[in-house]
């Protein structure tokens, strides 16, 4: 727990971001800037400590940034359009996620884009 304790804070607020998702009842464009505004946050955090972060922690980073990736994914299915789908990825892209994840989530929204172009088309 001592290696993880100076990044205590950042794990509570993600605890605490995670249980306010949850609770938002209005559009999945608020859910997205909630989640926007958490991996700005994330990202804010990563530069102060920049190289002096150990690797555990920036796993633990990481995985937070799949998390909310996962959420956003779960609720952008519901009815949300392809543009507020396609902005989901935009928020996803810029978290701390792993390449493999970011190339899969890259693949995901160049379909999504497929389809927009082909509604528009339409």
């Amino acid at each position: 727990m001592s290696g993880i304790s100076p990044y205590f804070p950042e794990c509570l607020e993600f605890n605490l971001f995670v249980l306010e998702y949850v609770h938002i009842s209005d559009t999945f464009e608020n859910k997205n800037d909630a989640c926007r505004d958490f991996i700005g946050s994330l990202n804010k955090s990563l530069a102060v400590w920049s190289t002096k972060l150990p690797v555990d922690a920036r796993v633990a980073y990481s995985k937070m940034a799949e998390e909310i990736c996962s959420l956003l994914l779960s609720d952008s299915s519901e009815g949300s359009s392809r543009e507020a789908q396609l902005n989901c990825f935009d928020t996803m892209f810029r978290g701390p996620i792993p390449e493999d994840l970011r190339s899969c989530h890259l693949q995901d929204a160049v379909s999504v884009f497929t389809c927009y172009l082909l509604e528009e088309a339409q």
